[in-house]
């Protein structure tokens, strides 16, 4: 190899001319990511989120159900935004509040078709006049007691 400035003989591998001084090839370093404090402050903002939205996709879907799913959805929004911010890394707050809003969701899925069956059940039940007693036994005791009394 040879030297571009004064055209000495050089060892390859050589980052330092031996005649000249000068450098051969250039020295690749690894540059720290430029954060600027702005970018933080909008880091952390968007990890507050996602852990808001999904400590309130758990407590709703604890309440309601169905809007546990809907702000469920809301967290894994923010918990994406924040990965976007961090360079394609999860981590801390985010973390957690994509975690919670996974919880939301099952939570919000489960309780809601719970309370669709419960409210099928008992429709029709009220509709055909039966009642579950402790046991769980079909009674049809207003239906005869309707009948006694006309």
């Amino acid at each position: 190899m040879f030297c571009n400035n004064c055209g000495a003989n050089i060892d390859d591998g050589e980052q330092v001319c031996s005649a000249c001084g000068t450098q051969t090839q250039e020295v690749c370093q690894a540059a720290e990511p430029v954060v600027d404090s702005a970018n933080k402050e909008l880091i952390n903002r968007a990890a507050s989120s996602a852990l808001s939205w999904g400590i309130i996709s758990l407590v709703c879907a604890y309440l309601t159900g169905f809007l546990g799913i809907i702000f469920a959805c809301i967290g894994f929004s923010k918990a994406k935004n924040f990965k976007m911010l961090n360079n394609g890394v999860l981590e801390g707050k985010a973390k957690i509040g994509r975690g919670l809003s996974i919880a939301g969701l099952w939570l919000g899925i489960a309780l809601t078709v719970f309370y669709v069956l419960s409210f099928l059940v008992g429709f029709f039940m009220g509709l055909s006049g039966a009642t579950l007693d402790l046991y769980g036994k079909t009674s049809y005791a207003a239906i005869s007691t309707i009948q006694l009394i006309f």
